[in-house]
């Protein structure tokens, strides 16, 4: 997979954000038991700030506690960005939610 991480005219850096938000899916998506549905929200801010957001809809809360660890999964997120792109995350937040 190829991830664009440019300068521009300015010098800032540009990170294309979609292929950031598919690679922490994908990860969730893996780990993570019990999902119905799982969306990410990655936000780069003054080049070397990395945010994301991560959005869980669960089908049982009791099944996904027993067989879910945020630390583990935030570890292996950072890890991941870190390999790609050079920059660890800054902060990697859980939203939960069921039916």
């Amino acid at each position: 997979m190829y991830i664009s991480v440019e300068r521009n005219i300015k010098g800032n850096l540009e990170i294309d954000i979609s292929v950031i938000n598919q690679q922490v899916d994908f990860i969730v998506s893996n780990r993570v038991t019990g999902l119905i549905e799982n969306s990410s929200n990655v936000s780069v801010h003054n080049e070397n700030n990395v945010f994301i957001v991560i959005n869980l809809l669960i089908k049982d809360r009791l099944e996904f506690e027993t067989n879910y660890n945020a630390v583990a999964l935030s570890d292996e997120i950072n890890e991941s960005i870190y390999n790609s792109i050079g920059l660890r995350p800054k902060s990697v937040s859980f939203s939960y939610s069921h039916k």
